[in-house]
């Protein structure tokens, strides 16, 4: 055993000890909000460079609107006498510029707006150069609106970001929702497509200047850049050029905004709907003794209930009353270890499979208890909690015998609020006694945190001699040891406790 002086040095390190940790704690708190702060500007700074980015793009993308409209490719003016025979657009110095040649064929419907867009690009072994020309990372085509969305297509020859053949969704007034495939024309033969139909759902967000397309990372996933898998370089010696040239068909469908001022709402309608009825009607039924074709003698008392509901709600009541036993022939059920009280209150559960009954039950039991003693008696309370924590019991035991599990479970809540000092072992064994492991895991986390409180009750001290399976379990709680580390201590005690019960 310690000295004084050896317990006060340990006192002294532990204080130490808590005074190191508190310090240790305060310094990880500091350390958390410096993380945070760090944090929110990482993501201020991302949101910065994304909004450069963005505005880039749109500055080379007015650039281009500008040279399209200076060249007569585009624009609101264009001259009527050359819109039948306009010739291809021009992206680049015609030098080394690639060409493309778009043919539309748009379709609407009541609610879809569809366009199918071919892109040419010409020239495509003289793309790169063409780019660093004009100072430019992809090529793109000139607008098309569909839907009220506006979309550009673009090629880039290093992939990057944005994917190497991409649908730029530029702007739109309200969001977007819209499908799109992309095909590639196989040298000498049809359209393949490329990559999966896309579905864009995207209704009352800022979608402008966002990219879509097969090979555009989704920002979970980098997929693999190029068109097929294959780099530009690649694609310059594959099947899906002619002539040089890259043909593209880009097919899109909107889905166009609805029109709210034009739906007619419905009008209101109110019906009351009543109440459900099926609990009061089977409730009827046990009270009124309608149709009943079981007997049941408990405490004396003789109650008439219904055998289809007592099979159906009991797995126990149907062995009892279609398992050949004397039940079966009779329709008469003996109760011998249960209340004519608890007995009937337990019916009304089956029921109803409603936990008011029992609840009511339980509160005429603390009434009576609360009625038998003075309003000033100071153990009026503890008495009240006794018997109430009997009655739960017995609801525990009949609930285990007919297997009801839903109520067992109720039984087991209910009695994890009742635990006291006086209570708690008795509650164990029977914990113990039925299998229920919640309840029996709230009483040893009691036990063990009063553990000096109980060791000198008498309920306690009877455990060791009564109940040495369960004087085990509180030991090996205590000691923080789980039950599965402890299996031969735990036999030996099943095999005694065997022995003994032969022996009686």
């Amino acid at each position: 055993m310690s000295t004084a002086d050896e317990i006060r040095l340990q006192i002294a390190a532990t204080q130490r000890a808590i005074q190191e940790t508190r310090q240790a704690n305060e310094q990880a708190v500091r350390d958390k909000a410096a993380a945070v702060e760090r944090q929110l500007l990482r993501r201020e700074l991302d949101q910065l460079q994304l909004d450069k980015r963005n505005e880039e793009f749109m500055l080379q993308h007015h650039r281009d609107q500008r040279d399209w409209i200076d060249q007569d490719l585009g624009g609101a003016s264009l001259p009527d006498d050359d819109i039948a025979r306009r010739p291809s657009m021009v992206t680049s110095d015609d030098a080394i510029a690639p060409r493309d040649k778009v043919e539309e064929e748009f379709k609407t419907s009541s609610v879809v707006a569809k366009a199918e867009f071919v892109w040419k690009i010409g020239q495509m072994s003289w793309l790169v150069e063409g780019l660093k020309h004009r100072d430019q990372d992809c090529l793109t085509s000139r607008a098309l609106e569909v839907g009220g969305s506006e979309f550009l297509f673009q090629y880039s020859p290093a992939g990057g970001d944005e994917g190497t053949l991409a649908i730029w969704h530029a702007e739109s007034t309200n969001g977007v929702i819209f499908r799109y495939r992309v095909f590639i024309r196989r040298k000498g033969g049809d359209f393949v497509q490329w990559g999966e139909t896309g579905n864009v759902c995207m209704p009352n967000q800022d979608v402008d200047d966002t990219s879509f397309g097969p090979d555009v990372p989704d920002g979970s996933v980098a997929l693999s850049q190029g068109i097929f898998g294959l780099s530009h370089k690649a694609l310059l010696r594959s099947e899906w050029l002619e002539d040089d040239t890259l043909t593209v068909r880009f097919e899109l469908e909107v889905r166009l905004p609805i029109v709210l001022d034009k739906i007619q709402e419905p009008l209101p309608v109110n019906v009351e709907i009543p109440s459900a009825t099926m609990a009061a009607d089977f409730l009827s039924l046990l009270d009124t003794e309608r149709c009943s074709d079981v007997t049941i003698l408990v405490d004396g008392e003789t109650i008439k209930a219904h055998s289809q509901i007592l099979c159906s709600r009991s797995e126990v009541f149907d062995r009892l009353l279609n398992g050949g036993m004397r039940e079966s022939a009779s329709k008469e059920i003996q109760i011998e270890d249960c209340s004519a009280l608890t007995f009937k209150a337990l019916l009304r559960f089956l029921y109803t499979d409603d936990f008011g009954c029992m609840n009511e039950a339980m509160q005429n039991q603390r009434c009576g208890d609360q009625s038998s003693s003075r309003c000033g008696d100071q153990a009026g309370s503890s008495v009240s909690s006794g018997h109430q924590v009997t009655w739960l019991q017995s609801v525990l035991a009949v609930s285990h015998k007919y297997a009801l599990v839903r109520l067992q479970a109720w039984c087991e809540q209910k009695l994890c609020e009742c635990i006291a000092v006086k209570e708690v072992c008795s509650i164990l064994c029977q914990a113990h006694l039925y299998e229920a492991k919640q309840l029996a895991n709230a009483c040893l986390n009691y036990i063990r945190e009063r553990h000096a409180a109980m060791i000198v009750t008498e309920e306690f001290g009877t455990l060791a001699k009564e109940w040495p399976e369960v004087m085990l379990k509180i030991n090996l709680c205590i000691a923080g040891v789980a039950e599965a580390s402890a299996t031969p201590a735990i036999l030996a005690s099943q095999r005694r406790s065997s022995k003994r019960k032969r022996a009686e």
